[in-house]
This record gives structure tokens, C-alpha cells and sequence, in this order.
């Protein structure tokens, strides 16, 4: 009889198409995701994965056995979340580090105010990482940016648009991002993160190339060195951070925005919570209207 964790297994390589990156997302090896495989499809006398080709697509029979696996998956969920409520304890809020000097702060204070019986911590990181830490119950919720392939064991709800938008100071030549970035060095996020792919993927769309000088982390750095004529930059368009004097802001046409989402596992006694934190960031939201002096 197949237990929760191998069920959590299939559902993972099915959302991600590949074993590796199920291990990943679990926190194991690729050997134990290929026992856990293994042992479903001897429970279930059918082949779930074809494994003639790399990486192995799920097979019609296993699509088939994977609506029943989530069947269950959605009962467990419902059962966890049927016990008694949580009031007090702990609570992990996870954060890539572009918010964490902007809206987080303020969230924070709503947060304690509304659950004053919780302690809160706060774990900076990149948003795959955050992901990770998720899965593997090290982090209850975290606000990392959306990607493009969702967890099928995680919660995403978007509670924030942020447009992507050039910042420069008044002494740098250009009066469109296009002629800031060619007539100025360019300082960028690290592009292994999501918002650096992002901002890469809008540079590549309007096939410009600048002369890169630094590499920053954090949206407050990365103002402190455009606001003494470092550079330039594309960030995104922040509510609540204030523009240092002399920077000014430029916008791209049809420029894609940044979606910060709330994410938590669908699974997990703290998962009650998840209204009221949500709440919190929704009303501040509503008082927030971009980058302001």
C-alpha cells in the first residue's frame, strides 16, 4: 500500500516531467523518487512513465491513475485541515530579498497584530529556494516571485503587480530607457533569479546590449548605486520603497510586470492561517501606489 509521500512523489515528477527535479523539489535523492515510481506502478499493476524516452512522459494510463492519486491527495489535505485550529506558535515567512526592505516590513507589523500569539521569523532567499524549503516543511509561507511552472503541492496566490521600469539619475544621459542603457554602464540583478531572467528576457526583447558594471541583490543596494551616477537599472516598480533624490523613473512600452505571490503548501496545519496573512498583505496593498520620494 502505497503512503502519502509516494503519492506526493507521482504528483511531483507529473508536474515537473522529470525525476531530477522531482528530487529536487522533495528533498531526495533521484534513486528514492525512482523506488517510490516503482513501487505505484507494481501497487497499481501499470506502467506510469515510459521510460523509453528522456525524460520519461507520463504514459495515458498514468494520467489516468494520476486523477486518482489526487483524489486522494485532495481527502488527506481536507482531513489534515479538519483538526483543531491552530492559535499559537511559530510562524516561518519566507521572502526574496527585493521585497524584504519594501512591502515586507509593513505586512509584518499587520501580521503580529492580527496573530499576536505567533513569533515570527523571516528567511530571506531566492524564490526556487524558498520553493524548496517549503516543500520539505522548513518554511510555512514565503512571498517569492511567480514562476512559470507551479508545484502541484504548493498554494500560489498573487498579491502583488510589479511593472518592470528603468531608473537612472537625472545627471545620466537618455530620455528613454533605450538611450539610458546604451549611454550608461548597466546594473543589474544576479539572472539565475527570477526577476534577473525577467529583466534579461525584456532586455533581449528590445535587442539591447549594455556595458554591465556591477552585479547587486537587493532593490534598496541597487538604488544607493544609481542614485550616486553609478548606473543604470531595471527594477521593479516597488510601492512602498522611496526614490532617493535625483533618481528618476522611465517606463518601457508594453513593459512585463513582476508577480509576487504568497505561497504555502496546500497540506499543513498552518495553512488556516493563510486567510489572515493574506488579508494583511491585501490591506496594505491598498494603501500603496508605486515608487514614491
Amino acid at each position: 500500500m502505497p503512503n502519502i509521500k509516494t503519492l506526493k512523489a507521482f504528483r511531483s515528477v507529473a508536474d515537473h516531467g522529470s525525476f531530477y527535479a522531482a528530487a529536487a523539489e522533495n528533498d531526495c535523492s533521484i534513486s528514492k523518487i525512482s523506488l517510490q515510481i516503482q513501487a505505484l506502478e507494481r501497487f497499481a499493476g501499470i506502467i506510469l512513465f515510459d521510460r523509453t524516452h528522456k525524460p520519461p512522459p507520463i504514459t495515458e494510463a498514468g494520467k489516468l491513475y494520476l486523477d486518482k492519486v489526487d483524489a486522494v491527495l485532495s481527502a488527506w489535505e481536507e482531513l489534515e485541515n479538519s483538526g483543531v485550529e491552530v492559535l499559537e506558535g511559530d510562524i516561518s515567512i519566507g521572502t526574496v530579498h527585493t521585497a524584504l526592505t519594501g512591502m515586507l516590513p509593513q505586512v509584518l507589523k499587520r501580521i503580529s497584530t492580527e496573530l499576536p500569539n505567533f513569533n515570527l521569523t523571516v528567511i530571506p532567499g531566492y524564490s526556487h529556494f524558498l520553493e524548496e524549503e517549503i516543500i520539505a516543511g522548513r518554511i510555512d509561507f514565503a512571498l517569492l516571485s511567480r514562476p512559470e511552472q507551479r508545484s502541484g503541492m504548493l498554494q500560489y496566490c498573487p498579491v502583488l503587480e510589479e511593472e518592470l521600469v528603468l531608473i537612472a539619475h537625472e545627471s545620466q544621459k537618455g530620455d528613454t530607457p533605450e538611450e539610458c542603457l546604451r549611454n550608461n554602464n548597466y546594473l543589474m540583478f544576479d539572472p539565475n533569479t527570477r526577476i534577473g531572467a525577467m529583466i534579461e528576457n525584456l532586455l533581449a526583447n528590445y535587442a539591447i546590449r549594455s556595458d554591465q558594471s556591477m552585479e547587486i541583490d537587493s532593490l534598496e543596494g541597487m538604488l544607493a548605486m544609481v542614485s550616486h551616477g553609478l548606473g543604470v537599472s531595471i527594477v521593479p516598480m516597488s510601492t512602498t520603497l522611496k526614490l532617493p533624490d535625483g533618481v528618476r523613473i522611465l517606463h518601457f512600452d508594453d513593459a512585463p510586470s513582476r508577480q509576487l505571490c504568497l505561497v504555502y503548501p496546500k497540506i499543513g496545519r498552518k495553512i488556516s492561517l493563510a486567510d489572515t496573512i493574506l488579508e494583511c498583505f491585501r490591506m496594505d496593498q491598498a494603501n500603496g501606489s508605486g515608487l514614491t520620494r
